[in-house]
């Protein structure tokens, strides 16, 4: 029987429904066909609904469980109070009063609460149709178009700490209006980048501008693991490699070890030695021991196949030298692969060391240090009077 019909508005009063069901009574609800008899829905003598009615009115459904018209659109998208009230008839009860229909539809089409429903359900189906947008699309594309205008601001300033760091020139100086990497952004402005340019401009009282210490070291920092991550990945797919470590202490006097990876990788279908810096690791304690085991637990925390390892490279010391518990002697005990050598530079620095007794040494050792910082301060000098030279 049609009464038994599922897309029957009257099924739908008060309820929560799914979307693909809610998009099939508003684009098909059920509505009786020209043989339906209204006459047996209402009492004797009472005006029966027309079958007509429906055609006249997109909104108008026909219940034959209620046995009265309801509107599809407030049914299933009933306005809340605030919009100027709920009327009974039509969206919480069947309207039966056929004698007055035509003034009381009127009434409910041109109602603030039924123009809020009606245009709910012209959005949803707009959405259905992928038309347009539902809320949370529209926050997923508003914070996708905010992480992209993001990107593209923090390219400039990313590729400028970059740029500084390849070229070891150093970010910060004595003031904000003396660091390089303030004067680079600014030189990219001037040189003609827009979206930098913007950003500035909009961020003008600094509380976004991403140039501050804390953020300089953030983005170092980032990069710093981005780059160990590529070694890292660059060691793992090569055959074999060595590690090369030093102590050395930081600014506030804590002993570290800075640890370097040497491997075989192909480069343009060519054989490559690379020997890259992969991070510092600080130290508890000096000993032979702890050295060693602080060394095999860092390559195995960064993914490394410690059966690989066919060589090590540190400095004369016996700590690290030793041939009986000395590093070297520990970690090849565990790995027979690993061969110590002697670090070369640290014997051509003892051999200097020793011919500073020479004067003509020392002073042609002094000549050169002070030719290598000429040069490192001329870089600074360039790069600084270019931007001077381009704004007169």
């Amino acid at each position: 029987m049609q009464a038994n019909n599922k897309h029957d508005i009257g099924l739908f009063l008060g309820k929560s429904v799914d979307n693909t069901l809610k998009y099939e009574m508003l684009m098909s609800p059920w509505n009786p066909c020209s043989a339906y008899d209204f006459k047996t829905d209402i009492g004797v003598g009472k005006r029966p609904f027309l079958l007509a009615w429906l055609k006249q009115h997109d909104w108008l459904c026909y219940s034959a469980i209620f046995k009265g018209a309801f509107c599809k659109f407030c049914v299933l998208f009933e306005p809340p109070i605030d919009k100027g009230g709920v009327q009974g008839a039509f969206i919480k009860t069947a309207f039966i009063k056929y004698k007055h229909f035509q003034a009381q539809s009127k009434i409910h089409s041109k109602c603030s609460w039924h123009i809020f429903s009606v245009q709910s359900a012209k959005n949803f189906i707009a959405i259905m149709d992928g038309k347009k947008m539902d809320v949370h699309q529209m926050l997923n594309s508003s914070v996708k178009n905010v992480i992209e205008s993001n990107n593209h601001k923090l390219h400039s300033i990313i590729s400028s700490v970059i740029f500084l760091g390849v070229h070891g020139i150093p970010l910060r100086g004595k003031t904000d209006d003396t660091a390089i990497f303030n004067n680079l952004l600014h030189f990219r402005v001037e040189s003609g980048d827009e979206i930098l340019n913007d950003h500035f401009k909009k961020n003008s009282a600094k509380n976004a501008s991403y140039m501050s210490h804390r953020i300089q070291n953030e983005l170092i920092s980032i990069i710093g693991n981005v780059i160990c991550n590529m070694i890292l990945k660059r060691v793992k797919e090569a055959e074999c490699y060595s590690v090369l470590a030093d102590e050395t202490m930081d600014i506030e006097g804590i002993e570290q070890l800075s640890i370097c990876l040497k491997y075989v990788t192909y480069e343009n279908n060519q054989t490559v030695i690379k020997e890259d810096f992969v991070g510092f690791i600080s130290l508890e304690k000096l000993d032979s021991e702890s050295i060693s085991n602080k060394i095999i637990s860092s390559l195995q925390e960064w993914g490394l196949d410690l059966n690989k390892l066919v060589g090590q490279g540190y400095d004369g010391a016996s700590t690290m030298a030793g041939h009986v518990s000395g590093v070297q002697k520990r970690i090849r005990d565990k790995y027979k692969k690993a061969v110590f050598v002697h670090c070369a530079s640290h014997r051509l620095n003892l051999v200097l060391n020793e011919l500073n007794s020479v004067p003509c040494v020392r002073n042609t050792i002094g000549i050169i240090k002070e030719t290598i910082n000429f040069f490192k301060v001329l870089r600074n000098c360039v790069l600084l009077g270019g931007r001077n030279h381009i704004k007169h």
